[in-house]
Parts: C-alpha cells; structure tokens; sequence
C-alpha cells in the first residue's frame, strides 16, 4: 500500500476546487475507491465546539482515564476469535 506523504496541515483547506481536485488525484495515483470529493469538502467544517456551559448545567464531569494493564489484554470470550499468530 502506497503511504501518502506528509502535507502542511493548511493544504487541504485551500478552498472547496481545491479540494475536489485533490481528492480526484490521491484517487487517481494510489487508488482509493472510498475517498470522495464530498468527503475532503466536510473535512473543511470546523467541528469543534466547547460543551463547558452544558457540562455546568448538568453538573456533570467524567471519570479520569486511569487505564490498567487488563483493560489492554483481550477478553476470555474474545480469544477464541482471534486468528493465530503469523509464522515469521
């Protein structure tokens, strides 16, 4: 699979010509049959948003991310389900 090289962060969001006509071409050199225009033009959208007032309101707040060594080893259920490991 062909690895795509890094671009300034600011290149796709050039304008929305620009960035059908990026997406034609990274489909056109490597081949990747999902990517659309429409989907570098939503890339576009600034999607942040601060949900501070609303975490007020509710009086609410998450618990911390304290991650143990388990929470990183798949379940007994699961194993079962895994392909075997790949001969070197």
């Amino acid at each position: 699979m062909a690895r795509f090289p890094d671009l300034p962060p600011s290149l796709p969001r050039r304008g929305n010509a620009f960035s059908k006509a990026f997406a034609r071409g990274l489909l056109s050199l490597f081949g990747w049959p999902g990517l659309t225009a429409e989907m570098v033009r939503r890339q576009n959208r600034d999607l942040v948003f601060d949900d501070s007032p609303l975490r007020r309101a509710l009086a609410w707040s998450s618990r911390p991310f304290e991650p143990t060594a388990t929470d990183f080893e798949v379940p007994q259920y699961a194993r079962s389900l895994q392909l075997p490991d790949p001969q070197p």
